[in-house]
């Protein structure tokens, strides 16, 4: 049973970001790089020309704010994706929060942070070695701004044996 949790967690959020994304990117068209994401990850270079926000409220389980970076090219959403979760209202969030990697699942003001390289693979920070923040810097009526860090394992690798990608230097502009 225990094993079958993070597979259900990974399911759902992917669920979410796929839904998310989706909404956005019929209604959006090329952002031109005003709302986008970048980061290194093992010493290569990812850049997003989309990045957008979606809430979650789910019942009594906290308010979740998905901030989703992917490319879009001719409004289909094309590529690798990443994501960041943060454990929030969307209306609390303020500049200078700083969103640590969770500790346990569904932790308040606390982040997650999702990387699709394609279609089969999943990797994320993980609660048994929680690696990485996400720092919001700017918060308007339009958009958030922010940077993140973190260290990302396989999304079956639940105790966090292996790391697999390290994730520097990350900056966003979502479109809210």
């Amino acid at each position: 049973m225990r094993n079958l949790v993070p597979v259900f967690i990974i399911g759902i959020v992917m669920l979410l970001l796929l839904n998310a994304c989706n909404k956005e990117s019929v209604t959006t068209t090329s952002t031109g790089g005003s709302y986008s994401m970048k980061f290194i990850y093992n010493d290569t270079t990812a850049s997003f020309n989309t990045c957008t926000v979606s809430t979650v409220i789910e019942g009594n389980v906290p308010s979740e704010v998905l901030i989703s970076g992917f490319t879009t090219t001719n409004n289909k959403i094309t590529g690798k994706s990443f994501e960041l979760d943060l454990v929030a209202d969307i209306d609390s969030l303020k500049a200078g929060q700083v969103f640590p990697a969770a500790t346990t699942i569904n932790q308040l003001h606390s982040s997650t942070l999702y990387f699709f390289p394609d279609s089969l693979r999943t990797y994320t920070t993980q609660v048994a070695k929680p690696i990485g923040s996400v720092t919001i810097t700017s918060v308007t009526s339009s958009e958030i701004k922010g940077t993140f860090n973190g260290g990302l394992y396989g999304w079956q690798d639940e105790y966090a044996e292996i790391l697999d990608y390290n994730i520097s230097g990350g900056t966003f502009v979502a479109r809210r």
